[in-house]
């Protein structure tokens, strides 16, 4: 029988697990699992807490459903009822600049416009910047498969106001990065083909929009076609067909994603669990590796998986691959907080149309961006309150 010792609790921690005893499982094998992980409790920054009628997240509260990853394991642990999507599939973004809130032009995704006349009559960007974003399908694309940063990328094909009013509050808002050390290949590489294959973002966005929308009423039409197939004959009732969740760019879980970490803990009961523990020691031997932790233990292992934050890994590794760990030395991190504030839904004056604003860096404010989680979520507080969600911090606006 052999070992493999995972170390962080976190949801990259606990997924390895889960994946390990299943494989293992299906292949008829016995696998002794180890999870190391220096916090109380396991989930790493997933934080869901239920407070006077209030659903607030300590760390993430959603993730993107475009990519699909999440989303499988969400399904392959049997939480497919529980997955929440926005209550609007496209909820309003507010800018804030200049002191007051700018409504993100209509058709604007993922900073590119998709329709000019909502851009054209935009109170957020000057006249020479909605005509610099307005000719981006006449910009020529980039020559070469030379990388560059996500800044460099923008203001390239949208310009630089495009970049200071849109894209980078969007992106500290939702990554808390800066556009201008972030790669556009590994941040958001979609972009990168929409260039490479039309030329123009504008033109890719449009096209494959049109080819979601006939997919989408294909799919419709399928379901409702299946429907009529599989009614029972002279109008006897045969059920309701199930259907799959309404899926939208954001998506969570009903419950909070703590509700993931839960699943996942359930699902791994067989591992063996060190809490509040962290390695102080890890070395390279004959055939496999021997962790030391801070109790004086010794573990001996086959595997040893390291899902901690690279900064922690580049110390664990230090003693096994010198190389590997400068490298992950070099990887960057911003310091962020998030702030749940819950209001009387009266003492609101705005409408509240939207799911929240991103503040731009070039505005000197300490916030980020503030999402409104009652809004774009249900089930997030009680029917007379609005629970908003602040954020902090960030690359450009560090905290200590």
């Amino acid at each position: 029988m052999s070992r493999v010792v995972v170390i962080g609790g976190g949801i990259a921690g606990l997924t390895t697990c889960y994946h390990i005893l299943q494989e293992a499982r299906e292949a008829g094998k016995n696998i002794d699992v180890t999870l190391i992980d220096k916090g109380e409790r396991p989930g790493g920054n997933i934080r869901t807490e239920h407070i006077q009628g209030f659903l607030i997240e300590g760390g993430p509260d959603c993730f993107l459903s475009e990519k699909p990853w999440a989303l499988q394991l969400c399904r392959r642990l049997g939480l497919d009822s529980s997955i929440l999507p926005t209550s609007k599939p496209r909820g309003k973004t507010y800018v804030f600049s200049r002191g007051k809130l700018h409504l993100l032009p209509e058709g604007v995704i993922l900073m590119v416009p998709t329709k000019m006349i909502p851009l054209l009559t935009s109170s957020l960007l000057t006249l020479r910047g909605k005509l610099r974003m307005a000719i981006e399908p006449f910009i020529p694309k980039k020559k070469g498969n030379a990388d560059e940063s996500l800044g460099e990328f923008v203001t390239r094909r949208l310009g630089k106001e495009a970049l200071d009013k849109i894209a980078e509050p969007l992106v500290a808002g939702v990554h808390a990065g800066d556009p201008d050390t972030m790669s556009i290949r590994s941040s958001f590489p979609k972009f990168v083909e929409l260039e490479e294959q039309y030329g123009s973002l504008v033109k890719g966005m449009v096209a494959r929009m049109a080819s979601m929308k006939k997919k989408t009423a294909a799919g419709e039409a399928k379901s409702v076609k299946d429907a009529a197939k599989s009614a029972t004959p002279k109008g006897a009732s045969s059920g309701t067909p199930s259907t799959k969740p309404r899926m939208t760019m954001f998506v969570t879980l009903k419950n909070g994603l703590g509700e993931l970490v839960d699943k996942l803990l359930a699902e791994i009961k067989d591992v063996e669990l060190l809490r509040e523990t962290s390695v102080s020691d890890m070395t390279e031997t004959n055939g496999g590796y021997q962790v030391t932790t801070d109790t004086g233990r010794v573990i001996d292992a086959a595997v040893v998986v390291v899902a901690t934050p690279a900064y922690i890994s580049a110390q664990l590794v230090r003693k096994i691959d010198l190389e590997l760990s400068k490298k992950l030395l070099t990887i960057p991190y911003a310091s962020t907080a998030t702030i749940s504030i819950g209001y009387n839904k009266k003492d609101i004056k705005h409408p509240m149309d939207g799911f929240g604003f991103v503040v731009p860096g070039s505005e000197e404010r300490g916030i980020m961006a503030a999402s409104w989680s009652s809004i774009k979520w249900a089930g997030r507080a009680p029917d007379d309150k609005i629970l908003m969600r602040c954020f902090v911090g960030g690359a450009r606006r560090a905290i200590s």
